[in-house]
């Protein structure tokens, strides 16, 4: 099954459909699994971001309840400090 795992049709939003009734630590505890296999290369990745982002909207997960899991994109005025 894993060798004909296609990432491109893979649809989040169906697969969380039959999800609805977990409890809400149930479904931060399946973000937290996506959050390891995007951290086990030991490298940040926009994309991966992303999908964390996309597969927490389908469970019904606040930005609150996963905002730790995810990349803090900093601004102009936020790098200040770090780049001086």
């Amino acid at each position: 099954m894993v060798n004909t795992f296609s990432p491109a049709a893979f649809n989040p939003q169906q697969a969380a459909s039959g999800l609805d009734g977990l409890p809400v630590e149930d479904k931060r505890k399946l973000l937290e699994l996506v959050a390891s296999v995007n951290e086990a290369d030991e490298e940040l990745d926009l994309a991966e971001d992303i999908y964390l982002r996309t597969v927490a909207a389908a469970l019904g997960l606040s930005q609150e309840e996963y905002s730790d899991l995810t990349l803090e994109i900093l601004g102009g005025d936020e790098l200040h400090g770090f780049l001086a």
